[in-house]
């Protein structure tokens, strides 16, 4: 499914029938605009067409330059698209340039600061636990205080 097409064939000024017939082919359609699907079950289930009517909704699509036919025998027809013959832009719409500039990225703090070892004193304590004697002391300390 080819979203580009699908919203390039409903911005067109196509007629109803011809209209619904592309938006079924760019629903099966892939990026390059390619699609193969049969007019009979598949177009015909989705359009809610008879085989005639979108036979001849396409071959008024090929003959608009919209379509390109190329049948291929003991296999189904190829379709492609040609999106310029849906939608074009405007005359006077010079081309755009549409990769964004690098941004000057300014130095953070941390890129300016030197290592933490050398800047700052690294002070790393042992847990003692205490002795026996400096245990019975802070005992009686909490006791005198109840």
């Amino acid at each position: 499914m080819s979203i580009k097409l699908m919203t390039a064939v409903w911005a067109s000024n196509l007629p109803s029938g011809k209209k619904l017939v592309a938006l079924a082919l760019a629903d099966c359609a892939d990026d390059d605009g390619r699609c193969w699907p049969s007019v009979d079950p598949h177009l015909v289930q989705k359009c809610r067409m008879c085989a005639r009517a979108i036979q001849g909704h396409l071959a008024a699509l090929v003959n608009e330059g919209i379509l390109t036919r190329t049948d291929r025998p003991g296999r189904s027809t190829l379709y492609i698209f040609d999106p310029r013959k849906i939608c074009t832009p405007a005359v006077s719409a010079p081309p755009q340039n549409m990769r964004t500039p690098p941004q000057n990225v300014h130095p953070t703090p941390a890129d300016s600061a030197g290592a933490p070892a050398k800047s700052a004193g690294i002070t790393i304590k042992k847990h003692q636990l205490p002795q026996k004697n400096q245990r019975a002391r802070s005992e009686k300390n909490v006791i005198k205080y109840i």
